[in-house]
């Protein structure tokens, strides 16, 4: 039931699974921004020029790694059954996304229901 209830959510709402977090200093001096789900976000926000400083709170929703989402269509595997499709999964920090990224994906990045 609450499983079913959560695919719900991520096809209408990714928003209800957003985590926030504060940068607590700069984010070139995170020593392994890799491992942090918010300094990599906050990387991506810089990217597309937005302005990013300490204190700021920053947005982020983990999704499912794409390449096993890819997978999982090709095989016509149904996306709420847990498979083994031999793919090492990305670490979470590289599955974090800025919510303006899922929306802008069209459907191609997914929230980790899982996570």
């Amino acid at each position: 039931m609450i499983y079913a209830s959560l695919l719900k959510i991520r096809v209408t709402s990714p928003h209800a699974c957003m985590c926030v977090q504060g940068l607590t200093k700069s984010v070139q001096d995170y020593p392994n921004p890799k491992a942090q789900p918010h300094v990599q976000v906050a990387l991506w926000m810089m990217a597309q020029g937005r302005a990013v400083r300490v204190g700021d709170h920053i947005p982020y929703i983990v999704c499912e790694d794409p390449r096993i989402t890819e997978a999982r269509e090709k095989a016509g595997l149904p996306i709420d059954q847990p498979v083994n499709l031999g793919i090492t999964e990305l670490p979470m920090a590289e599955r974090s996304y800025h919510p303006d990224a899922i929306v802008k994906s069209n459907g191609k990045l997914r929230v980790d229901v899982n996570w």
